[in-house]
């Protein structure tokens, strides 16, 4: 996915919250829109750039847009990599980490 941040930030804002999703509730099944608006539910810190990736997703945001969205991918996908790690070894009390990857 880090080959593509950049290339399709909504792709991969979207597909990290639906694995956020899958390894925080354990339900594999679920799609870009509904995981989406559960971890802005869930993360309201994030309302941004996952409402961006929404828009861009649906060939609805301006090229502004594109870009602020595209500014906050790293961060997003730092958080993102630190919930699902967190999700995987609850031992390890890491949830919301941002890591450098």
């Amino acid at each position: 996915m880090t080959a593509h941040l950049n290339q399709y930030p909504d792709y991969c804002v979207l597909n990290l919250c639906r694995l956020v999703y899958s390894f925080e509730t354990r339900d594999v099944v679920t799609s870009k829109a509904a995981a989406a608006a559960w971890a802005r539910g869930k993360f309201p810190e994030w309302e941004r750039p996952i409402a961006l990736a929404l828009k861009s997703y649906q060939k609805l945001a301006t090229p502004e847009e594109h870009e602020i969205l595209k500014a906050d991918l790293a961060t997003f996908y730092r958080f993102a990599c630190g919930r699902i790690a967190a999700a995987r070894d609850p031992a390890s009390g890491r949830a919301g980490e941002e890591r450098a990857d």
